[in-house]
């Protein structure tokens, strides 16, 4: 069966299943809550561990069916859009965060096909589901899984996190977005000046999304900076500043004397402290 078969096959069988549910149930009935996770089983049955087509940003992955209420046809699409109009094939990208690998697998396309994509997830559970998406989408000569969290500096620290790829994964505390009581395991750090003076890496781009600890992986990534001045994407999280506006305050120091400033890509106009995502360019 061709990608183009299965992929048709998939949407028929899927529209097929919703039709009957609708017709049965609402979408937040206890029946539908009960049913859905027999239905993710089977579709991971009947794609042999393949994983099933779903829409990113107008490109058709291979994903976990058990993951696919992550992901929508346009997620975080003015990111996206902006990160493919400048990355370019045989780019080398980091991922700091990566979680279950929507913008790794984007973007391993985007430098194709000499490109690099290092991805750092630390939650044991969400790096097996990144892993396992990098191999269903035959990546594995493109993107370097690194099972690692990334700091301010190399050692230990704690990890807190309910689930597997629920994207609120943090170090220090639980995120408070998450309602039940969350124990730690154990995680090692590293920074990207260390990892980048141990592998040779050179990044084009680097983004960074873990929930707070924004500014102390860009403390841990200064002399790479300095040296080769790729284009920086960080998701910013006042809420979750381990210290509150000193970390901001903190981190505005650190930006300014790297000699770039924050810019908003989503709204050019907004505070480019608030919740959202900003590039860092050249003050």
């Amino acid at each position: 069966m061709t990608e183009q078969e299965f992929t048709g096959w998939y949407r028929r069988i899927h529209q097929a299943v919703i039709g009957l549910a609708g017709k049965i149930s609402t979408p937040d009935s206890p029946l539908r809550r009960t049913l859905s996770p027999a239905y993710t089983t089977l579709l991971y049955a009947l794609s042999a561990g393949r994983g099933v087509p779903a829409e990113i940003n107008g490109e058709i992955y291979r994903v976990d069916p058990r993951f696919r209420w992550r992901l929508q046809p346009r997620y975080e699409s003015e990111l996206a859009d902006f990160l493919r109009a400048r990355l370019r094939p045989g780019q080398c990208c980091f991922d700091v965060g990566a979680n279950i690998g929507i913008y790794v697998m984007q973007m391993a396309r985007w430098v194709a096909p000499t490109g690099r994509i290092v991805a750092f997830e630390p939650n044991r559970g969400t790096f097996d589901v990144l892993a396992r998406h990098v191999r269903m989408n035959g990546l594995g000569d493109r993107v370097t899984l690194v099972p690692l969290a990334a700091g301010r500096e190399s050692g230990a620290a704690q990890l807190f996190d309910d689930q597997a790829g629920s994207g609120l994964s943090r170090l220090g505390a639980a995120n408070p977005s998450i309602t039940v009581a969350v124990e730690s395991t154990d995680v090692m750090l590293t920074t990207i000046d260390e990892y980048c003076s141990t592998t040779g890496a050179r990044p084009d781009w680097i983004l960074i999304d873990v929930e707070g600890y924004e500014f102390d992986v860009l403390a841990g990534a200064v002399e790479t900076l300095r040296r080769f001045r790729p284009g920086v994407i960080v998701e910013l999280h006042p809420h979750l500043y381990p210290e509150g506006e000193a970390t901001r305050a903190a981190g505005a120091r650190l930006i300014r004397d790297l000699g770039l400033m924050p810019v908003p890509i989503d709204d050019k106009h907004r505070d480019p402290w608030a919740v959202g995502v900003i590039t860092l360019e050249a003050a």
